[in-house]
């Protein structure tokens, strides 16, 4: 047998065991990129245990819009290094001071001093931006039947803990085309209103608002109203006129722009976020927001990743490429979805979403049932994987429906 043929059985015996150790559910080893390109060759993605970064083998986790690449090398470096110092608190400021840099943004922190409480600045950091987005609840809803405005559908976490406080939401359907109607929403500002909240990109649709339409309405609004932004997705958006509202936020006494390191930098599960705003909003915030709820590991991990601009821009063209799969394979099935700004993506499954939820969990891929999340009757909001987990998605909902395609 020449060397030719024992590399030729050679690869097609791996291959055999490949995908039989898949089928099985059986561990396999850990493959390296040329062993992952040989499976795709072999077969079809679903026929291939997934190996996504932070997830069980065979798992294709793609309801929580995570960073499929991980976090930062350089994130995961810093933290390591800092390992040893575990037993100390860490107070440095350095990452605050990195994020004013970083945004343009002329504020040095100071030293904090012995005895006395933190300064308000213009960056509070926060454990994710969830902890912000309460804090705003908890801060602006001054007594019960307070009024905020918020769109319908978005992300709703200053909605929901807004209610718990017995506080009135006032919800204003998007537009036909998905977007916020800032229009509407300026209109649903009542002399009770409190809070505006815009998420932009906004989640679950993707779609964005432009800098000008924010601008307007924070022109518009009476000063009372905190105009509040969350931007947990700003760093996917594709479209070239997209700017923040950083620049508002950093000027203007009643915006707040909200930030994530959870997106593309990879790291939800340290939960650092941040936000901007004039001094006066952190300073009220700081009445009800735990300063101290970023922790070594995420102070040091964040202001690695900060300095990491490839990891971001890997992130973000992995998303696009992949929503471009979507798109074209939606399109296949003729299926509708929402242009998407972020890493995720709406599809209208055109049927109940629960049952195949159920159907793909049983393949161990999960997505999130927008049906019940947010009342959008038949639609499915999938996060962007790797290829290969977006390959074994597709091949599967493919499957599940074509009986009614």
């Amino acid at each position: 047998m020449s060397q030719t043929h024992h590399d030729q059985n050679a690869t097609i015996l791996s291959r055999r065991r490949f995908l039989k150790g898949a089928a099985t559910g059986s561990a396999v080893a850990v493959l390296s990129p040329w062993e992952m390109v040989e499976a795709l060759v072999a077969g079809e993605a679903k026929d291939r245990t997934i190996r996504g970064v932070g997830v069980k083998p065979g798992v294709v986790a793609i309801s929580s819009n995570e960073n499929p690449l991980g976090a930062s090398p350089r994130a995961i470096e810093s933290v390591l290094r800092h390992m040893g110092s575990s037993n100390r608190y860490y107070r440095s400021q350095s990452l605050v001071g990195a994020l004013a840099h970083y945004h343009g943004i002329d504020y040095k922190p100071a030293p904090r001093q012995p005895g006395r409480s933190r300064q308000a600045g213009p960056i509070l950091m926060a454990a994710g931006s969830g902890q912000t987005l309460e804090s705003i609840a908890h801060t602006f809803l001054e007594k019960e039947g307070d009024e905020m405005v918020a769109a319908s559908p978005s992300y709703g976490s200053i909605e929901r803990k807004w209610e718990d406080n017995k506080g009135v939401v006032r919800l204003v359907p998007l537009t036909p085309d998905y977007k916020h109607d800032l229009d509407a929403m300026l209109g649903a500002i009542t002399p009770k209103t409190r809070v505006v909240s815009i998420c932009n990109p906004n989640n679950p649709t993707g779609t964005i608002v432009t800098h000008d339409e924010i601008e307007a309405l924070v022109d518009a609004a009476p000063k009372h109203v905190l105009i509040a932004v969350d931007e947990a997705y700003v760093e996917f958006v594709e479209d070239d006129g997209y700017k923040t509202a950083i620049d508002l936020a950093a000027t203007r006494e009643n915006v707040i722009a909200i930030r994530t390191f959870s997106k593309i930098y990879g790291l939800a599960g340290v939960r650092v976020g941040y936000s901007v705003a004039h001094k006066d909003i952190h300073e009220r915030m700081m009445n009800y927001h735990y300063t101290n709820g970023v922790g070594l590991y995420g102070m040091v991990a964040a202001e690695a990743a900060l300095q990491d601009a490839e990891h971001p821009r890997r992130s973000k063209e992995l998303a696009i490429e992949v929503k471009r799969y979507y798109e074209k394979e939606c399109e296949g099935m003729g299926l509708e979805y929402v242009k998407s700004e972020g890493c995720f993506m709406l599809i209208n499954l055109k049927r109940p979403a629960k049952p195949v939820g159920r159907q793909l969990a049983k393949q161990n891929i999960y997505v999130a049932d927008a049906e019940r999340r947010w009342g959008l009757k038949g639609w499915t909001r999938v996060s962007v994987g790797t290829k290969e987990e977006a390959e074994a998605f597709m091949t599967a909902l493919r499957e599940i429906l074509s009986p009614a395609l």
